[in-house]
């Protein structure tokens, strides 16, 4: 029977990740287009600053620039939700 009870509470917290999930992707696709491709490319893609700089073909620092206003764009929206 606790096992049972355990694997309710895994998938009810598993669909609530998925919810938690798919709001921040659909958030991070309404970020202006050069917020979102630093916070897919770092997270997502998992490249790092100097790759992403290199990449898009900015200083390092206006990558870490660019992914700290986006965090914070990120975190304000979600808040208000």
């Amino acid at each position: 029977m606790f096992q049972s009870l355990r694997s309710e509470g895994s998938i009810e917290h598993q669909i609530v990740q998925n919810d938690e999930d798919q709001k921040l992707e659909q958030e991070v696709l309404l970020l202006p287009v050069k917020y979102r491709e630093v916070i897919y490319l770092f997270y997502y893609e998992e490249q790092s600053v100097k790759d992403i700089s290199l990449l898009l073909q900015l200083k390092e620092n206006t990558v870490k620039t660019r992914l700290r206003r986006a965090k914070q764009l990120l975190k304000e929206r979600l808040v208000e939700e």
